[in-house]
């Protein structure tokens, strides 16, 4: 289900309460929020690649340091404060530790070890 946020410009004209919030548009509607003073709030994706000005990196492997693959983890729609947030170290272990448990499954299928 789509989200929706208020746009910059309209936050004065509504309850600070919901200045922050992210809601389907029902519950915009049932507010009284028109869909002009909303926009669409977008979801995080992850791309391939690290993006280094007009290219990206994508992947690579050598002899000593094995296989690399670059992506890049992208939040659209993240308020500063939210950036904030989710930056600190403790985060980020939480993040990385999620992603790390489905990259060791990913691995198992084409390690082909003796």
């Amino acid at each position: 289900m789509k989200k929706y946020k208020i746009k910059s410009e309209a936050v004065p004209f509504i309850l600070e309460k919901h200045a922050t919030k992210n809601y389907p548009l029902e519950t915009w509607e049932g507010l009284g929020i028109s869909l002009n003073a909303l926009d669409e709030v977008k979801p995080p994706f992850i791309s391939y690649g690290k993006e280094k000005g007009r290219y990206s990196d994508l992947c690579g492997w050598s002899k000593d340091d094995g296989s690399k693959f670059e992506f890049t983890i992208n939040f659209p729609s993240a308020k500063m404060q939210e950036y904030e947030n989710m930056k600190k170290e403790s985060e980020m272990r939480k993040l990385m530790d999620a992603i790390q448990s489905l990259v060791d499954r990913f691995y198992s299928d084409f390690n082909f070890e003796e």
